[in-house]
């Protein structure tokens, strides 16, 4: 049985960054649903706002994986 990654040590580096996005997003989250909570909006603008605020972190958490396993995927090929 082959081995398809050529370099497990990059699972790790990307694991460690996307963690790294995980503790920044989750932190700016907070901040952000603290400040909702500040502003005069109903209980249910409250609640798309930070589900929304959440779907986009999400995305973003998504979009840099897969960033990053392209960018690791084009050095370990060279």
């Amino acid at each position: 049985m082959q081995n398809k990654n050529p370099a497990p040590k990059a699972n790790y580096f990307i694991f460690m960054v996307l963690i790294l996005y995980v503790m920044i997003a989750s932190s700016a989250l907070k901040n952000f649903n603290v400040y909702l909570q500040g502003l005069p909006l109903s209980p249910g603008w409250h609640l798309a706002a930070s589900l929304a605020a959440l779907g986009l972190l999400g995305a973003g958490l998504v979009l840099l994986n897969k960033w990053l396993q392209n960018w690791l995927s084009k050095k370990v090929d060279k």
